[in-house]
């Protein structure tokens, strides 16, 4: 029995098997008519059945109207999997995510940090949004030291700071909210940020009077500077 009531289709027993929920009741012999499965949509469990059976997912349009939406079905897809104990899923799908982070940082949403710091401390998803938060508030502290109202409107074209001026909105960092509600969120970025300022590397470029800062993204792997 799922959100939306019975599914329509009937599983084989082997399929359902591969998810240790059904495992544990199938071996305990105690099968009931229909199995609840509350909190889980007809979609999301359906994309449980694909994983298991393809060890990968394909998404329609709804699924994936944009990339924050994708998101979303991740991680109803991987809440899921914790229910039903749907093995590996969180892994390939923490690699899903990055990749997706990777082409647009500014997919993720404060609602996303929200759930996912919900997970045991140390979970590789609360981890992967930590790390692609540290680049926008990163920039956000060195716009704000500069009391720049609106920073980055000399430099638009620039594609490092385009992108963090659309995951920075005005005076305030966009994940501000998460830091003030969630003190391991906050703990866990400055502590990202703290290894970025120890592994950095301090040039001063010849014919220049001033220095480079640079700093490498945990997210892309891509060397950003700031000019001191």
């Amino acid at each position: 029995m799922l959100d939306e009531g019975v599914h329509p289709y009937k599983f084989p027993q082997p399929i359902l098997s591969g998810f240790l929920f059904f495992k544990n009741i199938f071996s305990s012999g105690g099968v009931e008519e229909p199995i609840k499965l509350p909190g889980i949509s007809r979609v999301t469990f359906d994309l449980c059945i694909q994983f298991s059976i393809c060890k990968e997912i394909t998404l329609d349009s709804s699924q994936s109207a944009d990339r924050s939406i994708e998101i979303d079905t991740i991680l109803d897809l991987v809440f899921a999997g914790f229910a039903l104990g749907v093995p590996r899923l969180d892994t390939e799908m923490e690699k899903y995510i990055r990749k997706t982070l990777g082409n647009q940082r500014n997919a993720l949403k404060g609602r996303h940090i929200r759930r996912v710091f919900t997970l045991q401390k140390g979970h590789a998803l609360r981890k992967l949004f930590v790390q692609a938060s540290l680049f926008p508030f990163m920039m956000f502290q060195e716009d704000f030291r500069g009391q720049r109202s609106n920073p980055y409107d000399d430099v638009e074209d620039d594609e490092e700071v385009g992108a963090a001026r659309r995951a920075v909105g005005g005076p305030r960092f966009m994940f501000q909210v998460e830091m003030d509600s969630s003190p391991d969120f906050k703990m866990e970025l400055l502590e990202e940020m703290a290894k970025a300022v120890h592994n950095r590397a301090v040039v001063k470029p010849r014919g220049h009077k001033k220095f480079e800062v640079r700093f490498r993204d945990p997210l892309s792997g891509e060397v950003f500077t700031f000019t001191k």
